[in-house]
């Protein structure tokens, strides 16, 4: 034990007036590499399947407008995205908005509830884009400038 006391004081003493020397080796940190588990592939898939819906493209580009009942959101997307794209959008950047869709083969994504209210006792949602009443569901129509896409619960019509 004197030994280790000797020879740690004798490490760091002066050599000459000018300049101290320290002799303790340095020692590196080991570096740490990331490991891919099960929960960061699923993590990253999450990220591009949203990457899929949202494009990567400028969302600054042109302003629409989707109304839901009595309520007005404005936002901002890059032309040519589909409504679907855009609402998607919308709701990661208003905690307000929510929606749940259903993909109909060949129809296209229908909204099944907004912002927690479903379409029930006969009633569904339907979307107007600039007043014309959608044939097709959010995902096969594309929005341009000045767009206003509008929605309302209807009765099934006889």
């Amino acid at each position: 034990m004197l030994f280790i006391a000797f020879f740690y004081q004798y490490s760091k003493k002066v050599i000459n007036s000018e300049s101290v020397v320290n002799t303790t080796p340095k020692i590196e940190a080991p570096k740490l590499v990331p490991r891919k588990t099960e929960s960061s592939k699923k993590v990253t898939s999450k990220i591009s399947e949203v990457k899929e819906i949202i494009p990567e493209v400028d969302t600054n580009k042109i302003s629409i407008k989707i109304i839901v009942e009595d309520k007005v959101y404005e936002s901002r997307a890059s032309e040519g995205v589909s409504i679907y794209q855009s609402m998607v959008y919308l709701s990661t950047q208003n905690k307000n908005f929510t929606f749940t869709s259903k993909d109909y083969s060949g129809m296209g994504m229908f909204v099944d509830s907004i912002n927690g209210v479903q379409g029930n006792e006969g009633k569904y949602w339907v979307y107007y884009l600039n007043d014309k009443k959608a044939s097709v569901g959010i995902s096969k129509n594309f929005l341009k400038e000045g767009d206003t896409v509008r929605w309302e619960r209807e009765g099934f019509i006889n």
